[in-house]
């Protein structure tokens, strides 16, 4: 699939997703997972797409259809080799969460990647003390694997977010993603 047609689905599918999260006044208003840890202050804080476009407490729709992809084209020398959707080197943890959330996996699994994330960060943020900061991804993994021996590889196995990411790519549809995603076998 080129990343124009998957940009494309996104903004058709969830198009009622704000670009903030801002208005809303109760975690409960999110209607995902990787919002609700954005909304509570979770994952990645800063840096990305906390600086993109002056949008505050950006949701994750917005992320990755405006600001990754956005971001992703500005740094392409050739536009032309720009075709593939490419989500293999996404590291901040709401957007893969998210991600997983759309292609529909067991509601098991996001929910235990999600509690991996909550579980992990108050273990070592409110338990342990550490300062978290402001932390864009490469930063927030590093603390986590440094401090609390959760990495990125980990949590992207639990998701299975390298096959998620190769269904993707080489889909032709929608329908196509969320048949393949859900014929992913999470019991091993």
């Amino acid at each position: 699939m080129k990343q124009k047609d998957f940009q494309t689905i996104i903004n058709k599918n969830f198009n009622h997703i704000p670009d903030s999260l801002i208005n809303f006044s109760d975690v409960n208003e999110c209607e995902f997972l990787a919002d609700k840890l954005s909304f509570m202050g979770y994952g990645q804080n800063a840096e990305g797409y906390f600086k993109h476009g002056n949008v505050p407490n950006p949701s994750q729709k917005f992320h990755l259809a405006e600001a990754y992809f956005e971001y992703k084209f500005s740094k392409m020398k050739d536009k032309e080799c720009f075709k593939d959707c490419e989500l293999g080197r996404i590291r901040c943890p709401q957007l893969m969460l998210w991600i997983a959330e759309i292609v529909q996996i067991p509601e098991s699994v996001l929910k235990d990647a999600y509690n991996y994330i909550v579980k992990a960060e108050d273990e070592l943020f409110h338990k342990k003390g550490i300062k978290k900061g402001l932390l864009g991804a490469d930063k927030y993994w590093d603390t986590m694997r440094q401090n609390s021996n959760i990495t990125l590889s980990e949590f992207k196995t639990k998701l299975k977010y390298t096959e998620i990411c190769k269904i993707i790519k080489s889909s032709n549809n929608w329908e196509e993603i969320i048949s393949n995603c859900q014929k992913l076998d999470f019991k091993n």
